[in-house]
């Protein structure tokens, strides 16, 4: 039976335009930007450009994304280090002391039960309802490291005492295409 040559992956199709063969700027086809022509007359200017206090704020073109988080955290005195959490058994006694850091890796309580995951709730008390509601609705959709995920944009509530700066996220989940 003869194969078709149109399904043989070592077969390429030249383009049309030769521009897109050669210049590095024109490898996608499908993102066109218009020309500017002698009779164009620019834009009136808008209301819409971003205040000058937010063109202050963004990083610099060498700076990575966690670096500006960084950076942005120290200018801000943002600590947050006192929530917690640990590993505690399910269904555990309140005079029952087994409890494990959520950095150690453990299955299974000493009596072989499951365990559960005890947060600092007087911690999380000191801020009221609206304050939670408003900070994670803020950092959906976001591409600020590291809440840019939907997973750690509760990070308060997740992992309370990691440092931002060792999170690996891909910002999956509530991100937008940045």
């Amino acid at each position: 039976m003869a194969t078709s040559s149109f399904f043989n992956p070592t077969i390429s199709f030249p383009s049309r335009n030769p521009k897109l063969q050669s210049s590095p700027k024109f490898r996608n086809p499908i993102l066109r930007i218009p020309k500017a022509t002698p009779d164009s007359s620019p834009s009136p200017p808008t209301n819409d450009s971003p205040p000058l206090s937010t063109l202050k704020n963004r990083r610099s073109a060498d700076e990575n994304i966690k670096d500006e988080a960084h950076r942005q955290r120290a200018a801000s005195g943002e600590d947050r280090s006192n929530f917690s959490a640990k590993y505690v058994p399910f269904n555990a006694g309140l005079d029952s002391t087994e409890c494990y850091s959520l950095d150690e890796i453990v299955y299974r309580s000493q009596s072989g039960g499951l365990l559960d995951i005890q947060h600092d709730r007087e911690a999380l008390k000191k801020y009221d309802g609206a304050y939670w509601r408003n900070l994670f609705d803020s950092r959906v959709g976001k591409s600020t490291w590291p809440y840019g995920s939907g997973v750690w944009s509760k990070k308060e509530w997740v992992l309370p005492e990691i440092d931002p700066d060792d999170i690996v996220g891909a910002f999956k989940g509530n991100s937008n295409l940045f």
